[in-house]
């Protein structure tokens, strides 16, 4: 898991190898962190995940909108839910700012082709190269290469 910046910096990053747990579960688990780190008002990107981080004090998390759906009687009691334009407006800018935000691991997988591949080494291994990639990454921004 990590924290990128709106200049696409890789602020933190929680090891390079992580298993795969609920982003929800994660938010509990760092919610001091994220309060007291990022608590001046910070604005959190995320998908719906992420709802757990709403009752965050100072952080305001920004998630992609899903109707809740309601019986449509004229197509045989199936659940349908339309959007309003505004809503769909949000949820496709939304979309294009979690792309950018995700633009530094494409660019780190280009730079570094192992990345792209299942890891064969040890785990610490693994961390160690996400977390030079990281690095390089931002030397690469902060230094306009």
């Amino acid at each position: 898991m990590t924290l990128v910046d709106g200049r696409s910096r890789i602020v933190k990053l929680w090891g390079g190898y992580s298993p795969k747990i609920y982003d929800g579960d994660f938010l509990k688990l760092k919610k001091e962190f994220f309060e007291d780190t990022l608590g001046r008002g910070a604005n959190i990107l995320g998908d719906n995940h992420f709802m757990a981080g709403t009752k965050f004090r100072k952080c305001k998390f920004y998630c992609n909108i899903k109707n809740k759906t309601a019986k449509d009687t004229e197509n045989k009691g199936k659940r349908l839910s339309m959007l309003t334009k505004d809503q769909k407006k949000f949820n496709g800018q939304h979309r294009t700012a979690r792309a950018a935000v995700e633009n530094p691991f494409g660019a780190m997988q280009t730079r570094f082709t192992m990345l792209k591949e299942p890891f064969q080494e040890s785990e610490s291994q693994q961390d160690a190269l996400v977390t030079f990639a990281c690095g390089h990454h931002n030397f690469l921004l902060r230094n306009r290469i």
